[in-house]
């Protein structure tokens, strides 16, 4: 199915609204896939702020929120991601914050992009999954599978972050 594009310069707004932009948005939020790839309205909303629109701080700071939101779901989409999508549970896990003493997991980077007043730039979001990757196979076994998926995953962040490589 192909839908017909956007109208240049829609302006996302909330999903009750009447207004020609309005209808947009609601088109673009419909068609199937847009919610199952975890677009949200605040998304559509900065996508579009990042193209048009807007004062310049505010279409960079959106432009850089679909940035970092798009390297968190490529990361969220591998294999290896499984155990960082998630705290870890502190109550399984009894000595965890012994020896880590400063978690991080894919959904807290997610909350902290969405909020948009933690990360900075590419590089902080960087150093966070470096984090991750650090704090698992501190805690991990290397032979564990826990590690192996931080290995993986070390492998793959050159590909979206080339600049720190």
């Amino acid at each position: 199915v192909v839908y017909p594009p956007l109208p240049r310069g829609w302006n996302p707004g909330d999903m009750e609204g009447t207004s020609r932009s309005n209808e947009a948005v609601v088109r673009a939020y419909r068609i199937p896939g847009v919610r199952e790839a975890g677009w949200t309205l605040a998304d559509l909303q900065a996508a579009h702020n990042a193209g048009s629109g807007g004062k310049d701080g505010d279409r960079a700071g959106a432009r850089l929120k679909s940035d970092l939101l798009g390297l968190v779901r490529r990361v969220e989409e591998q294999q290896f991601a499984w155990p960082f999508r998630e705290p870890v549970d502190t109550n399984e896990v009894r000595d965890y914050l012994d020896i880590v003493k400063d978690p991080i997991d894919l959904s807290t980077m997610e909350r902290r992009v969405r909020r948009g007043d933690w990360y900075k730039g590419r590089r902080m979001l960087f150093s966070d999954m470096m984090r991750m990757v650090n704090n698992c196979k501190l805690y991990n076994d290397s032979a564990s599978p826990y590690y192996e998926c931080a290995v993986g995953l070390e492998k793959f962040l050159p590909s979206i972050f080339p600049e720190f490589s």
